[in-house]
């Protein structure tokens, strides 16, 4: 049997308190997020030591097993379960509360990983706002345990080195994460078998206890060995952050400094008198569901207090006060429902077996979360308490069908074109449009506006893209919309409107499901100054179009508020006391002019140079002095953080003068 370590719960009580410091005040621990690479590590060597002893001993059955994973992890998980989904059903909006059945669904049954690889990622405002989406990490350690046992059983049946099998485990898992980090890194945060490596990291640790313990109590150099580990755990907290491509290699640091701490012993150094300290070890103890507990409240607060969400007012208190509160549930949770359960104390309720209750209340909780999703959040909760924010649409706000073309021009050989709009009666082209998905925001009040001049619109869009020529974006891969100026220059069009999301180029942020764009320049291949790459693929795109005689409009970014004006400014059918909707509903414009300040000044520098070249700027009527604005005069602008609403954009293309 492994004897117990004080110092391993006070190495949890580290891991726990980067993952809450992240969470709760992310400019303080910007590397907090490790923690759970941390967690990774410690579970892999616990519950591969257990396993190592049992196997060897011929007491591993896989009811004992999985029994004791059910007592360990369930009650709390339930608790918790149970907490949110009430709390979601009198707080949260239709499509919300639809989305958080899905999530409790997929937690319930330990995907959620998988679950959230599809959608924003894990840094995203939108990741924020999901009460559940701290439970992927638990997947991934229950679908480790799934398949582990039965790996470990089958090295020993065929005599082959778990040692080995562990180290081949570990190598290939970790060159899997570095393969498909660039191309698919949101795959690779969320995955089992890009993680896979992290929980070895531990078991190969536990192997090699199992197989010399005399190195349980650490080794010669244990003490420098442990302070290594501390000084890598700290680098990893403060100096990894969210805009570093992350496990690849930097997982290494946490996953190095964690092996290192726990294989010096707790007679080390660091382990003796820092990780074994009474109050770190507390905090162990209540680790697991202080994990759980964290974020849902925090997850909450930011939905239903907006000032928080934003960071206004005194956020840091409010966050502040529901760490503390997160404290006091997770000792709740572990004192009145994890102890006696496991010190079985609490054997049956009813007279049914406490496995068997927890059991059916867990999966009964999964199948109320899929009802929710498949009831579409159940809409008609609060029927007779409509939200008393009427969202108008204009009365003379006629939408212009746009038809998909993209058949039409599949053989002019596009590279990666991800749409094509147009209400183009004849061949030749007229007004073309070309973009990201920004682009596709304006594509309908553009094709209204120039319908009243009796010209049509064709708008041609890649996702992600800079929208200019002779340079390339890198999501996954590199993509480049050359190809359509080429054509909109050779079939002779009138006007080329050129609009995209500029500042996100300039300067680099994730993207809402994890990707960092990338640019480099077709010719040269550089990456390393976006502000001249964009400078440089401004000017030779309004160069090219100049000297085509084409007529070129340049269209200013619009405001990105950083949040969703349908979560933040809407009246919920239940509002908490003390807190209200964001009203006025916007974000302080001096916080946007600083983000577009040197995209704005790289612009305004470049068409200088055009005096032809014609410019919109929505700016003006999205903001004032004061506000940017997500809501105004009852009309909806945006649908996220930084795309229109068809009414937002017919809001903006009232103003169009071109």
């Amino acid at each position: 049997m492994l004897k117990y370590r004080k110092d391993i719960d006070g190495l949890r009580a580290i891991a726990v308190l980067s993952v809450v410091l992240f969470h709760a005040f992310p400019s303080m621990m910007p590397g907090g997020f490790t923690g759970v690479d941390v967690f990774f590590v410690i579970s892999g060597y616990l519950i591969s030591g257990i396993l190592f002893n049992e196997f060897e001993s011929n007491t591993f059955t896989y009811a004992g097993f999985y029994t004791r994973r059910i007592k360990r992890i369930i009650p709390a998980l339930i608790l918790v379960l149970i907490s949110v989904l009430a709390m979601g059903w009198y707080t949260l909006l239709a499509q919300e509360f639809e989305s958080l059945g899905k999530h409790a669904f997929a937690s319930v049954l330990f995907f959620q990983n998988f679950n959230l690889i599809h959608e924003s990622g894990y840094f995203d405002n939108a990741s924020e706002l999901k009460p559940l989406l701290h439970l992927w990490s638990l997947a991934v350690e229950e679908q480790f345990y799934i398949f582990w046992p039965p790996l470990i059983a089958w090295l020993l049946r065929k005599k082959k080195s778990v040692t080995q099998g562990i180290l081949w485990g570990i190598g290939i898992s970790f060159l899997v994460n570095l393969l498909r980090l660039e191309i698919f890194p949101s795959e690779t945060f969320y995955a089992i078998y890009t993680r896979f490596w992290e929980l070895l990291a531990g078991a190969w640790l536990a192997r090699l206890h199992f197989d010399h313990p005399e190195l349980k109590s650490g080794f010669k150099f244990s003490k420098w060995a442990s302070l290594i580990g501390l000084a890598l755990l700290a680098i990893s907290f403060g100096w990894i952050n969210k805009e570093d491509a992350f496990p690849g290699f930097y997982a290494v640091i946490p996953i190095l400094g964690s092996v290192l701490l726990i294989s010096s012993g707790p007679n080390a150094l660091i382990n003796r008198y820092l990780l074994s300290s009474r109050v770190l070890v507390w905090i162990g103890l209540i680790s697991y569901p202080l994990y759980l507990w964290h974020w849902p409240i925090l997850s909450f607060v930011r939905i239903l207090s907006p000032a928080t969400a934003l960071g206004l007012g005194n956020a840091s208190m409010v966050k502040g006060i529901c760490v503390f509160i997160s404290l006091l549930l997770s000792y709740g949770s572990y004192r009145w429902l994890e102890t006696p359960i496991r010190k079985r104390t609490l054997k049956s309720i009813g007279g049914v077996p406490i496995t068997s209750v927890l059991l059916l209340t867990f999966f009964g909780l999964g199948t109320f979360g899929k009802l929710i999703e498949l009831n579409q959040g159940f809409s008609n909760r609060f029927a007779g308490k409509r939200n008393e924010v009427i969202l108008r649409k204009s009365a003379d706000f006629v939408p212009v069908p746009l038809k998909e073309c993209n058949k039409l021009y599949k053989s002019e050989n596009f590279t990666d074109l991800d749409w094509c709009l147009t209400n183009l009666i004849e061949s030749k082209q007229d007004v073309v449009v070309i973009g990201d998905s920004h682009s596709t925001s304006h594509s309908e009040a553009l094709a209204r506006y120039y319908l009243t001049k009796g010209r049509s619109v064709t708008a041609f869009g890649i996702g992600d893209t800079l929208g200019l020529m002779g340079v390339e974006s890198k999501v996954g891969g590199y993509r480049t919309e050359t190809s359509i100026f080429s054509f909109a220059i050779r079939e002779k069009a009138k006007t080329v409107i050129l609009i995209s999301r500029g500042p996100i180029f300039i300067a680099p942020r994730k993207t809402k499901d994890f990707r960092t764009i990338g640019t480099r320049d077709e010719k040269d291949h550089s990456e390393k100054n976006r502000e001249k790459i964009y400078q440089n693929a401004l000017d030779r795109t309004l160069k090219e179009l100049d000297l085509a005689g084409i007529e070129t409009i340049f269209f200013y970014d619009n405001p990105d508020l950083g949040f969703t004006p349908e979560e933040l400014c809407l009246k919920r059918p239940v509002q908490p006391y003390g807190v209200a909707p964001l009203d006025p509903c916007g974000i302080p414009t001096t916080r946007v002019l600083e983000r577009q300040k040197t995209y704005r000044s790289i612009v305004q520098s470049v068409v200088s140079k055009y005096p032809h070249v014609k410019t919109f700027d929505p700016y003006p009527f999205l903001c004032d002095d004061r506000l940017c604005y997500g809501i105004r005069e009852g009309t909806l602008l945006y649908k996220d953080a930084h795309h229109y609403t068809p009414e937002g954009a017919e809001w903006v293309g009232r103003h169009f003068n071109f």
